[in-house]
Order: C-alpha cells, then sequence, then structure tokens
C-alpha cells in the first residue's frame, strides 16, 4: 500500500444525515439530494454511524415532526459521490 492509498483510508469517515423538511415543514423531503440533507454526525466506522442512528430513533420516539426524519435517515460514506450532487 502507498502513501496516497494509506491517506485515503484515513479521510474516509462516515455522515449520518437526515432528510430536509418539505415545503409544509410536517413532512421530510426523502426526494431531495442528499447535498441537501442535514448533518447530524461524523463517525469514524459505519457501525458506529448505525448506533448513532438507533439511539437518535429511540431519542425521538415521542416527536411525531422528528421521528419521520429519523426513520428515513442515512449513514452515508463521506465520499459517496451523491454528497455533490446538488
Amino acid at each position: 500500500m502507498n502513501g496516497r492509498h494509506a491517506a485515503a483510508l484515513v479521510l474516509l469517515g462516515w455522515y449520518l444525515l437526515l432528510p430536509p423538511f418539505g415545503p409544509n415543514e410536517k413532512a421530510a423531503n426523502t426526494g431531495a439530494p442528499f447535498a441537501q440533507w442535514e448533518h447530524n454526525g461524523s463517525f469514524d466506522s459505519a457501525s458506529a454511524c448505525e448506533d448513532a442512528q438507533a439511539k437518535g430513533r429511540d431519542f425521538y420516539r415521542g416527536d411525531k415532526r422528528e421521528v419521520e426524519r429519523f426513520v428515513w435517515d442515512r449513514c452515508i460514506a463521506s465520499d459517496d459521490p451523491r454528497l455533490k450532487a446538488k
């Protein structure tokens, strides 16, 4: 493994993203590009992101407005090209 490859491995992380609210501010806009989703945390591994995802779902269980966004939340690799698309 060369130095560039090792550096690329170190920079890879995971983001927990929540969809934005739609125009009526009540429903999640799950069709929005990932570049418009709310960043809700950065993690070193997919499993750490998934753990935070589960905790968020438990935490917001009683808040109908937020729980919908956490139903649709996603763990996305930091190098996912969909993050750059507008």
